[in-house]
């Protein structure tokens, strides 16, 4: 692999068709950094809203890139906030059909609901569409809140009342991780049109899950398929509106 793989990049985005693509690494809300701890080209955009790649010698490669697709760049910092039509995020919902799209508006450090969202929608694939992946992870992160640190997650929360639970413990979650779970709550963004439906091909997931209706009542029936790495807490999306 060569040390610049910005024409790669640019190449696979344009004639490999990706459905998903996944990003991590250096970012700001203008430019995305190919390498994190060694130099590599740089992606920027036109004042019009077009990317391109930039490689370590200055040459540029236009990305072209008109299929619909999934963008999840789950450790890039600052990538969603937009600042303008040059915005990473709005150059390439414009101008590379990225449907959907979830990103930090902030420089991130805790992660859980980049990987996270991840877990569900790459690990678990053909269960939940994107939208679902996210919102799944996103309810999952204030189970952990509120299981974990009670308190935390209340309309306005005061640090006196918030405690740590036995939970906490046997996970071995301190301080850091509340403050990590709460950031990450605040500062990561969804966009694009949440109807529209994209999901990995289906294959092996790490549980079997059922939503029954008898009447008024609902049973949610799950049955691990990976022992005690199947994941925890589970989601389904209820058909009707409760």
């Amino acid at each position: 692999m060569p040390q610049d793989t910005t024409s790669l990049f640019v190449k696979e985005l344009n004639q490999g068709k990706p459905d998903l693509f996944v990003t991590s690494g250096h970012a700001t809300e203008k430019d995305l950094q190919l390498g994190y701890a060694y130099r590599n080209g740089v992606f920027r955009n036109e004042s019009d809203g077009c990317p391109y790649g930039s490689d370590l010698t200055g040459r540029t490669h236009t990305v072209s890139s008109p299929n619909p697709k999934i963008y999840m760049p789950i450790g890039n910092c600052l990538i969603e906030h937009l600042g303008g039509p040059d915005s990473m995020a709005a150059a390439f919902m414009k101008s590379s059909a990225v449907r959907q799209m979830m990103g930090n508006v902030e420089v991130t450090w805790y992660g859980y609901m980049g990987c996270g969202c991840l877990d569900y929608f790459v690990e678990q694939p053909g269960r939940y569409s994107f939208n679902q992946a996210f919102f799944a992870n996103h309810h999952a992160r204030i189970h952990r809140l509120e299981t974990c640190f009670t308190g935390s997650n209340d309309t306005e929360p005061s640090p006196r009342k918030i405690r740590s639970t036995v939970l906490a413990q046997k996970l071995r979650l301190g301080r850091q991780d509340l403050k990590g779970l709460l950031f990450d709550r605040d500062i990561v963004a969804f966009y694009g049109d949440p109807a529209w439906q994209g999901r990995m091909a289906e294959g092996k997931t790490n549980w079997i899950q059922k939503l029954s209706k008898n009447k008024n009542s609902f049973v949610f029936t799950v049955t691990p398929t990976n022992g005690p790495n199947s994941f925890k807490p589970h989601y389904q999306r209820s058909p009707d509106r409760l």
